[in-house]
């Protein structure tokens, strides 16, 4: 896997991978080649984990990845949820870094203003990280509740790649989001529609839907 204690450090460190399906934030790997770490799922927990444990995950991160639901990034309160993807780079890393993560914001998708950084997640939100990790998700009759409770609150996902935010123009209250793309509307989160011309999407719909309503 592994061929030395510096191929680890350079793959590994600095970066998050998984432990048990819990955030973990590698410093480093010692002479032992054990994974010295600290999870950031809210606990700061240390870790000593052995690198053949079969609870450690690094290789199928990607597909863990998708909406987030950020409460603040630094000072800055967050209203909206965000959204995390691998970007391509040159340096062989396994785990998940800044330089190969991007975190967007739907509402500016190519403003770096509207991006942030992988770092301020783990540190600041690691709760939030591992819901996104673990598949855990406020249900659509959570999310009306929070928009009722909060005017300002502007989106929230329910799933890894779907979610809803208010509609700032003139039409239904609501759009339905697809990894960032707006496929979908609704006058409340109980008969989100499909828009026609995304009609291929309304399977795959349907079957989260069954669980967010749940």
């Amino acid at each position: 896997m592994f061929d030395s204690e510096n191929e680890i450090n350079q793959k590994l460190g600095n970066c998050i991978i998984l432990k048990d399906n819990r955030p973990l934030y590698v410093i480093g790997a010692n002479s032992s080649r054990a994974i010295l770490g600290v999870f950031k799922d809210g606990t700061k927990e240390e870790a000593r984990v052995n690198l053949n444990d079969p609870g450690l995950d690094f290789k199928n991160l990607g597909e863990r990845l998708g909406y987030i639901n950020l409460r603040s990034v630094g000072r800055r309160l967050v209203r909206e949820t965000y959204y995390m993807m691998r970007q391509p780079i040159r340096r062989s890393i396994q785990g998940l870094h800044d330089n190969n993560i991007y975190i967007s914001s739907p509402r500016n998708p190519e403003s770096a203003i509207g991006s942030i950084q992988f770092h301020h997640v783990y540190q600041e939100n690691g709760d939030e990280l591992s819901c996104t990790f673990q598949g855990r998700y406020s249900s659509l009759k959570d999310i009306e509740r929070d928009f009722s409770k909060d005017s300002s609150l502007f989106s929230r996902a329910f799933s890894r790649d779907w979610a809803v935010e208010r509609n700032k123009e003139i039409g239904p209250e609501f759009n339905l989001m697809y990894k960032m793309q707006k496929i979908g509307y609704s006058e409340d989160l109980h008969n989100l529609r499909i828009s026609p011309k995304f009609k291929m999407m309304e399977r795959d719909f349907d079957k989260i839907k069954e669980v967010a309503l749940a």
